[in-house]
């Protein structure tokens, strides 16, 4: 009744699963790389964007005077 062509045919076709272990090992370090990346891309220093402003200087306009507590932009 059953052809025994066809059921060696069909178990070749098959593919074998991964073996537990081997599939959670490899969850775990594709994870711990995840993680990683997320940590140096959190931690690493990044400048803020820098402002474009025309810079003039010009002697005879005075320049305001500060009051005591107020912020100063430092323009580099």
């Amino acid at each position: 009744m059953l052809n025994t062509e066809s059921l060696t045919e069909r178990q070749a076709l098959q593919v074998e699963p991964m073996p537990r272990l081997l599939l959670r090992l490899t969850l775990y370090s594709l994870l711990l790389v995840a993680v990683l990346l997320v940590m140096v891309y959190q931690l690493t220093w990044r400048p803020p964007a820098r402002e474009l402003l025309p810079a003039s200087c010009n002697p005879a306009v005075q320049a305001p005077k500060l009051v005591p507590g107020q912020a100063l932009k430092v323009m580099t």
